[in-house]
């Protein structure tokens, strides 16, 4: 796992994403894929198309405060319809395979979380 800069084994960027654990407020930290959509930074909670949220999803309701590549953000769940369509457009051509964890999840009734990471 690297910290911070783009990940030359995963063919998306990823970068490490600091949160505090949402039960132990212990600080807590796993390599995300990640896209831009203006100043922001976007990233999806696919945990690869399985029935639950991954960790890191909990970590950051719990606690918007994080940190991505050791850039400082506040994360936002995008939950307004429309948008989070047209952001999950945008993963898929970022990595197609989130259009195969869609309907993987879809089968179990979840819904695949998308965040949008505010600069601070």
């Amino acid at each position: 796992m690297t910290s911070g800069a783009l990940n030359q084994e995963w063919a998306v960027p990823s970068a490490t994403l600091e949160a505090t654990g949402a039960k132990s407020g212990l600080p807590r930290a796993v390599q995300i894929t990640y896209f831009h959509d203006g100043l922001d930074t976007i990233t999806v909670a696919s945990n690869y198309g399985g029935p639950k949220h991954p960790q890191w999803y909990f970590n950051l309701i719990a606690h918007p405060q994080c940190q991505l590549g050791g850039k400082r953000f506040v994360a936002t769940e995008v939950t307004d319809l429309d948008e989070y369509e047209r952001l999950y457009a945008l993963a898929v051509q970022v990595f197609a395979g989130y259009r195969d964890y869609r309907a993987t999840a879809a089968a179990s009734g979840r819904q695949i979380p998308v965040f949008r990471l505010a600069p601070r």
